[in-house]
């Protein structure tokens, strides 16, 4: 049931199938290792995100790369301040100040992107769609992997 009802689940698992099988393409396409595993998480997952919430972002690689650098750092500095917390209140307060810039930072990037200029709204997408949609992506996934080793194998 989980496989069927859990769009996060689903979302989490085609983003690892993306970054699995399309990122050494996209390597190969950008040279630039953000943009390529950013572009190979989100082809496996538009299909679904279409089909379950009916909206295509069209600046999602953007946004995406504007926050990823930022992202290490904000979990960094929260848990180091929800530890330190647990010691002193004070150095938790410290050490929490950098995870607020990284935050406010994060928020307004969001808010930025999130404005309806940015968004394709496609209403009432049949289940079929999807189908099609993954047997495509699975196709073209085949034929990229196979000339991968007929480069590789030089034949």
């Amino acid at each position: 049931m989980l496989l069927l009802y859990d769009v996060g689940f689903q979302l989490s698992f085609l983003a690892s199938m993306g970054i699995i099988y399309l990122n050494p393409f996209f390597k190969n396409l950008f040279k630039f290792d953000p943009i390529s595993t950013t572009f190979a998480a989100q082809i496996f997952t538009l299909p679904i995100m279409v089909y379950n919430f009916g909206n295509i972002s069209l600046v999602s690689p953007i946004t995406n790369l504007l926050i990823l650098p930022i992202v290490s750092g904000l979990m960094i500095f929260g848990f180091l301040s929800s530890i330190l917390g647990v010691v002193s209140q004070f150095l938790g307060w410290i050490i929490s100040i950098p995870c607020w810039f990284l935050l406010t930072y994060f928020i307004k990037i969001v808010d930025v992107f999130s404005q309806p200029w940015a968004v394709k709204t496609i209403g009432n997408v049949h289940w079929i769609w999807l189908v099609v949609s993954y047997l495509v992506l699975s196709f073209i996934v085949y034929w990229l992997q196979k000339n991968q080793k007929t480069k590789f194998l030089e034949y």
